[in-house]
């Protein structure tokens, strides 16, 4: 066989989550269909001429490098996986969505990943346009405190009535 025959993978559960907040899932939504506007893609257009990642100016900035292989992401992504106790290898963004989805956690759960996921790529977006538009970066730190606490006050605002204790324990202790 010539080409690898790649697994079909529904990520649309986590990208259009309940708990993830409307303008979080569209950034999401982009960047796992690799449509946001990276500096490899405007200079294949000869939009930008510098095609170097703004946070880590150690690679070509692309979606796949941005989330996560950019030191800045990972340093990110390695606080919020520390904070709700994940213990998942992999941090490319289609893997955490697919171990989102194949994890034995319970649903509620999930969800709170997958919007922990999708707020941190938000955040992540965010900080690099600071950076292009304002030459100003925002610390991982404060950039993870950030998106815990929209990610606290949101799945706060809308808990389900219905939840198991177990659950109800794990998020309030985080």
């Amino acid at each position: 066989m010539l080409t690898q025959v790649q697994e079909k993978f529904h990520w649309s559960k986590a990208v259009w989550g309940r708990f993830n907040i409307p303008k979080h899932s569209f950034i999401l939504w982009l960047a796992v269909q690799h449509r946001l506007k990276t500096r490899d893609r405007l200079s294949r257009f000869n939009i930008a001429e510098d095609s170097a990642c703004l946070l880590c100016a150690g690679a070509e900035e692309s979606g796949t490098h941005l989330f996560f292989e950019c030191s800045f992401s990972q340093e990110c992504l390695y606080q919020m996986k520390t904070w709700l106790g994940w213990q998942a290898h992999t941090e490319a963004l289609q893997g955490l969505l697919r171990w989102i989805d194949r994890s034995r956690r319970s649903r509620f759960q999930k969800k709170v990943l997958a919007a922990s996921i999708a707020s941190l790529v938000y955040h992540v977006w965010q900080a690099r346009n600071s950076k292009l538009w304002h030459s100003s970066i925002i610390s991982p730190t404060l950039l993870v405190q950030e998106a815990r606490w929209q990610l606290k006050t949101r799945i706060t605002c809308i808990m389900p009535k219905q939840i198991d204790q177990v659950d109800k324990e794990w998020f309030e202790s985080l």
